[in-house]
């Protein structure tokens, strides 16, 4: 199965962050599916899904939401 690694820079405090995903599950977000749905835990941590869809690393994540 192949693997894509989703990289980018936190919106809020900048730092590189990076997922690694599996192609099969991309697709399946890109095609509409719910993140909850085309990321599913454990296969993903809920922080790793909300950086996909919201930009905001780990970290941040904790600071802002607890």
């Amino acid at each position: 199965m192949a693997k894509i690694t989703y990289s980018n820079n936190c919106v809020f405090c900048g730092n590189y962050y990076s997922v690694t995903l599996d192609e099969e599950d991309v697709t399946k977000y890109n095609a509409g599916a719910l993140a909850q749905h085309a990321f599913p835990s454990p296969k993903y941590s809920i922080e790793d899904r909300e950086f996909i869809i919201s930009g905001i690393c780990p970290v941040c994540q904790d600071s802002i939401f607890g």
